[in-house]
């Protein structure tokens, strides 16, 4: 080997060096990107059962193993998007149409608790070592049937709320990943990322609809917010309800003339 090529050999020895560790430079920086950014949550709640919640600025994604669906959503639309990977089938949705009340969404959402907690007072507290602030709303003790004119003997005094918590945890997201959160955690009103509401009753028993049990960040691959390229469209309906609980659906709604207009004449069988 010459001097030229020895000269050339170590050049590009040391280009090869420089690369390297350009890109690890960059795989680093990218995973210290994801890793403060995204959150993962562990959720249990009484109406939907266990949720896995990924979140960050880029956008969402929920999983419930139990019910077979996952959404997931992302800007700048922050269109949801239902799906269900057993038949990989999908269906998306305005943000604003999520959050409206749904007789459907109640299937996969949690629906709503108790109107707009965001212009309640809130002290600061932390849940599973996160920032986050409690909202409490009481109820006078003496709050029993009389006061609401609803019979003892169907819901006796005992079943009266006496206090009600809520506690949201302070992510800093994005106005339109908790709107979608909090209607899915049923507290579509609230600011901040839903982490646990409990009611406390008269006679001292407890019932907890939402607990948290972990926030953590972690590091997701890039495409994790949006629906995989293999999934089909569907209705809606279709995809909340399969043929069968969609014909009972669709009798029970007849019967009970959900949609008729104030006023109008009943639908005729």
């Amino acid at each position: 080997m010459n001097l030229t090529q020895t000269t050339l050999s170590r050049r590009a020895r040391a280009l090869l060096g420089l690369l390297l560790c350009l890109s690890m430079s960059v795989s680093s920086a990218h995973s210290k990107i994801n890793k403060s950014k995204v959150y993962q949550l562990k959720q249990k709640s009484g109406e939907v059962g266990s949720l896995t919640i990924v979140v960050s600025d880029s956008g969402l994604k929920a999983t419930n193993e139990g019910r077979g669906y996952f959404i997931v959503s992302h800007p700048p639309k922050w269109d949801v998007t239902i799906a269900r990977p057993k038949d990989k089938i999908y269906a998306s949705m305005p943000v604003e149409q999520w959050c409206k009340s749904s007789t459907l969404l109640f299937m996969i959402a949690a629906g709503a608790w108790d109107g707009d907690w965001s212009k309640r007072p809130a002290t600061a507290c932390t849940w599973c070592a996160m920032p986050a602030h409690k909202y409490e709303c009481k109820y006078a003790s003496q709050r029993t049937h009389r006061d609401l004119l609803i019979d003892a003997n169907v819901v006796p005094d005992v079943g009266y709320k006496l206090k009600t918590t809520l506690v949201m945890i302070d992510l800093n997201l994005p106005e339109p990943a908790e709107k979608i959160l909090g209607r899915l955690d049923g507290v579509p009103n609230a600011n901040g990322v839903p982490a646990m509401f409990e009611n406390l009753f008269l006679d001292g028993h407890s019932d907890r609809r939402l607990n948290t049990l972990e926030c953590t960040k972690v590091s997701v691959p890039g495409d994790l917010f949006t629906c995989p390229k293999d999934y089909r469209p569907v209705d809606f309906r279709k995809l909340i309800l399969n043929d069968s609980e969609r014909n009972d659906f669709d009798s029970l709604a007849k019967d009970m003339d959900v949609g008729r207009g104030f006023g109008k004449p009943r639908s005729q069988k």
